[in-house]
């Protein structure tokens, strides 16, 4: 009976062994291929490349940057796929750091379906100080995501859009008297897009949108920090909505969200 109890432990330390390298190599293949989606090269390349982009979705979004990359993209794409074809349209992002957000929202625009698509140039603007974070704030550390410049994002950008499409990189805090200068001169703005995680520079942000607003067209708030913390960029977007229903009278439509981002069309009454 011990020598049966002795082989029974040896072969349950030998499965016990077998399931943790098993369960080792799973999580380096994950990691792996986590970090790989976090690269602009990777990610452009990647879904310009997948035949069918939701089923890949589904398949492998308990990879969280699958998760949060191609699942905003599809989202985007459903949400350029709305806008009417025969309009010259112009996307403001505040918070570009080096530039993928920017050149996902132009590869929505490029892989229109045919009867959407037109030749008419789209117009690209990224608001940026390229310093990191301002401050401190819950989940953020001051000087977060500094590791980037104009230089950077500009090159990035311009490897990647579509040649027919024109970009403008700003520096400079969202409130710059020169960055709402040269923000006034378009006209015709359908996508905001708020990549500034903290809810300070959110509400900053919003505060400028407001002044660019057009209440003739619906226009698209894509928020793309939502699920980092309740009281960073929701509580700014929801400020926003309490401080200005009565002046604007608008109505808010929750288009899509993944765990971190959350889109919406905002139509005026």
């Amino acid at each position: 009976m011990h020598k049966i109890c002795n082989h029974l432990d040896y072969h349950f330390s030998r499965i016990v062994i077998i399931r943790s390298i098993y369960y080792r190599i799973k999580t380096h293949q994950k990691n792996k291929l986590n970090n790989q989606w976090q690269s602009i090269d990777f990610v452009i390349q990647n879904i310009k490349q997948i035949a069918n982009l939701c089923e890949f979705y589904e398949l492998n979004k308990h990879i969280p940057e699958i998760e949060h990359q191609v699942g905003r993209f599809i989202n985007m794409c459903k949400i350029v796929n709305q806008l009417k074809p025969e309009n010259k349209q112009t996307v403001v992002e505040f918070g570009t750091f080096q530039g993928l957000g920017l050149l996902l929202l132009d590869l929505a625009f490029t892989l229109r379906p045919d009867p959407l698509r037109n030749s008419s140039n789209q117009n690209f603007i990224g608001i940026d100080t390229f310093l990191g974070l301002p401050e401190s704030s819950t989940v953020w550390t001051q000087g977060q995501f500094s590791n980037t410049s104009l230089d950077i994002c500009e090159k990035n950008i311009r490897k990647w859009i579509n040649p027919l499409s024109k970009f403008e990189l700003i520096q400079g805090s969202f409130n710059d008297p020169n960055v709402i200068m040269r923000l006034s001169k378009y006209h015709d703005i359908s996508i905001f897009h708020f990549d500034a995680d903290l809810g300070s520079s959110t509400e900053q942000a919003l505060q400028v949108v407001n002044l660019l607003l057009s209440k003739k067209e619906s226009a698209y708030f894509l928020f793309d920090d939502w699920g980092c913390h309740p009281d960073e960029v929701p509580d700014a977007f929801h400020t926003w909505c309490f401080n200005n229903q009565n002046s604007l009278n608008f109505s808010v439509t929750k288009i899509s969200s993944t765990k971190l981002s959350r889109y919406y069309r905002i139509d005026f009454i």
